[in-house]
């Protein structure tokens, strides 16, 4: 498995819209500056090439309605940023597995 990562949503974008990568899954964190994990979210499921991709939406700052809106939007889950890096670790590399699990077949 190979991880990509982007400093910010636009260069996120940049990359996905570039046609260069092909990704499995797709982490977007919600809250980050300028424009947010929800608004490429928005736009990555309206993107035909890629809205077939599960996105996982994550933040410190979880609430109902942004976690309802991000599946409404399409997010395949939204799960909280925990403050243990483990823990992280552990929760990521289950979601991971979970969708390659699914995506088998």
């Amino acid at each position: 498995l190979q991880c990509i990562t982007a400093n910010d949503c636009e260069d996120a974008l940049q990359m996905l819209s570039s046609g260069n990568i092909s990704p499995d899954i797709i982490f977007l964190d919600i809250n980050m500056p300028r424009m947010s994990g929800i608004e490429l979210l928005a736009w990555l499921k309206r993107y035909h090439a890629l809205q077939d991709v599960p996105i996982v939406m994550y933040s410190t700052s979880l609430n109902k309605r942004e976690t309802d809106y991000c599946s409404e939007l399409g997010a395949s889950a939204v799960i909280p940023k925990l403050f243990s890096l483990e823990e992280s670790i552990k929760q990521l590399q289950a979601t991971v597995s979970m969708y390659l699990t699914l995506n088998k077949g």
